[in-house]
């Protein structure tokens, strides 16, 4: 067996139990104290709607609708258990991996972990031939002492990954305009998180991202992020070597298929795919007139669609329960030149949009899996999954430990009993999210014309200081002064790759354009101080791929807190990137 973190070797239980019985009677893990019930984000109900506090009459009424928040089925491992890794996806949600380290182990690892901003890699495998699966960027939390005594002493260790930390990760002055696309605001999100990651291209039925919900000011990039996904049929996953990927169920599938070919089934299965569903998906959107101006009462269009009709490539039917409908409330605009018009003049907009929804809404349902293979299986890419549980040393419960006994007969006739061979475990448990996970609302938004709806500016920007500035591909343009971070204009410095950097310089990625700065705060290239976190160059050069080695450019923290683009190749963002 390996099981090795920053390099240092860790415990296995003794296979007698006897350790496991010890623990349990005096420092039970159920006992644990290691973190909170529930994420804060929820508690200070961070996902309030901002339509109907942002720029209205007091008279004026609009829909409440608010940030996608999903229903985890759970936030923790379904059991304490040592020496078990709990790979959740989601970018809300973070792993968690309990180990066992005596006294001299525990000091090299703080030693190691120490000279590499608290994080190191842990490994876990098999002694054959197959290497172990490296799980990148793992952060070490408190140790907790088991033994007392001064004699050499036990600790368990509590490991998770930088989702941990990404609640932390503040959007800074987020700044959505009407010309923003879904792979700018993805893109824009996994730099503010200092990681690499590609998405799947999102489908022209979904719009735009809504400005006014996703002009968002410090709020935590985790939940943006899960909530972006959500909002175009798509799931986050963090892969182990600690790149994010952005997958839409026909992908999920595929990798699901493909890891399905290399699995050692030992218990479980797919779960039978002919279960009952929502009758009819309904999907909500604001009525708004020609200016732009919400319907008095929140009014809103609805649009249906019928399960019934709703092509999913099954085998069988799933049963549709009558009288049952999944809402959705959207914040797609429904525009009307007159409030006695029956239907808004973009109905076919958001009835496709509604048909989009419903579609991946059902897609999501189709597959449903429990089961426990032998070894370790690097499964990860699949947005099905609701969590992968690795384990290495914890075959048998306490409980169980009787089955580890059987009666055998001489050849005399005479029964004996004997213990069975207690092997270690090292298994991977995958099962996938419950039928009912899933979320409410969503963040799509249409032009009127082919115009901006929202505002003038173009592209995505994120400030810290107190000016921003928008994306221009030509260089020109200037900024204007802002006021207290809140202030964003069209013009901005822009900037074209001029090559690939040489090695040990990342942030050389070719020539700034220049700019005028306002007084407050300074763009790329100018005067002054501050950072403006603005994507550099035409976005059309950083392509969003189902393959993160397809990108031209990852994007980055630099160690100023701005964001960068680097190139891939031999050169990697400095230390002050992120993960």
């Amino acid at each position: 067996m390996i099981l090795r973190y920053a390099g240092v070797p860790l415990l296995l239980e003794d296979p007698g139990f006897e350790f496991q019985a010890w623990l349990e009677q005096s420092l039970s893990l159920n006992g644990l104290s290691l973190f909170g019930v529930q994420d804060p984000s929820h508690m200070e109900v961070r996902s309030r709607p901002r339509g109907p506090f942002l720029d209205r009459s007091s008279g004026e009424s609009a829909p409440h609708v608010g940030l996608p928040l999903l229903n985890y089925s759970m936030t923790r491992p379904p059991e304490w258990r040592i020496n078990t890794l709990w790979w959740p996806t989601g970018a809300t949600r973070n792993s968690i991996g309990l180990f066992l380290a005596d006294d001299d182990s525990i000091e090299k690892i703080k030693k190691a972990v120490a000279e590499r901003d608290g994080k190191a890699t842990l490994e876990i495998g098999t002694d054959d031939d197959k290497p172990p699966v490296a799980f990148k960027s793992m952060y070490l939390l408190p140790p907790h002492k088991i033994t007392a005594g001064e004699k050499q002493g036990l600790w368990l260790i509590c490991l998770v990954d930088g989702r941990y930390y990404w609640p932390l990760r503040s959007s800074g002055d987020l700044v959505v305009s009407s010309n923003t696309t879904w792979p700018q605001l993805i893109q824009k999100l996994m730099g503010l998180l200092g990681v690499a990651g590609s998405a799947d291209t999102p489908h022209a039925d979904y719009g735009s991202p809504d400005p006014t919900e996703l002009t968002r000011k410090y709020e935590s990039v985790a939940m943006l992020l899960d909530s972006v996904a959500a909002s175009i049929g798509m799931r986050v996953i963090l892969l182990p070597n600690g790149k994010v990927k952005v997958l839409g169920s026909a992908l999920s599938k595929v990798n699901y298929e493909e890891n399905k070919k290399e699995s050692n089934l030992l218990a479980g299965g797919e779960n039978s795919l002919c279960s009952s569903i929502p009758e009819v998906i309904l999907v909500t959107c604001p009525k708004v007139d020609g200016d732009g101006v919400y319907y008095p009462d929140g009014d809103v269009y609805a649009s249906e669609n019928d399960s019934r009709y709703i092509e999913l490539g099954l085998e069988c039917n799933p049963t549709t329960v009558p009288g049952t409908k999944k809402v959705f409330h959207s914040t797609a605009k429904a525009y009307y030149d007159s409030p006695s018009d029956a239907y808004p003049t973009n109905s076919q907009e958001l009835d496709d949009l509604t048909a989009k929804i419903a579609e991946d809404y059902l897609l999501w349902q189709v597959l449903g899996y429990d089961q426990k293979h032998i070894g370790l299986i690097e499964n990860a890419e699949s947005g099905f999954d609701d969590y992968s549980l690795f384990s290495i040393g914890s075959q048998y419960d306490l409980q169980n430990s009787l089955l580890l006994k059987e009666t055998v007969e001489d050849s005399e006739g005479r029964s004996t009993c004997r213990e069975l061979i207690r092997d270690y475990d090292c298994s991977t448990r995958i099962v996938s999210h419950p039928p009912s996970f899933g979320f409410s609302s969503q963040l799509s938004s249409f032009p009127v014309g082919g115009g901006g709806d929202e505002s003038s500016s173009s592209g995505v920007s994120s400030s810290s200081g107190s000016g921003s500035s928008g994306n221009s591909s030509d260089g020109s343009g200037s900024g204007t002064s802002g006021d207290s971070g809140e202030s964003s204009s069209n013009g901005g410095s822009g900037s074209t790759p001029g090559g690939s950097s040489s090695e040990g310089d990342p942030s050389a990625s070719g020539g700034e354009g220049s700019g005028s700065g306002g007084s407050d705060g300074s763009l790329p290239g100018g005067s002054g101080s501050g950072c403006i976190n603005e994507l550099e160059g035409p976005v059309s050069s950083l392509p969003v791929a189902p393959d993160a080695s397809d990108l031209q450019y990852v994007l980055g923290v630099d160690s100023s807190g701005c964001l960068k683009r680097f190139p891939v190749g031999p050169c990697k963002p400095d230390a002050g990137s992120g993960e």
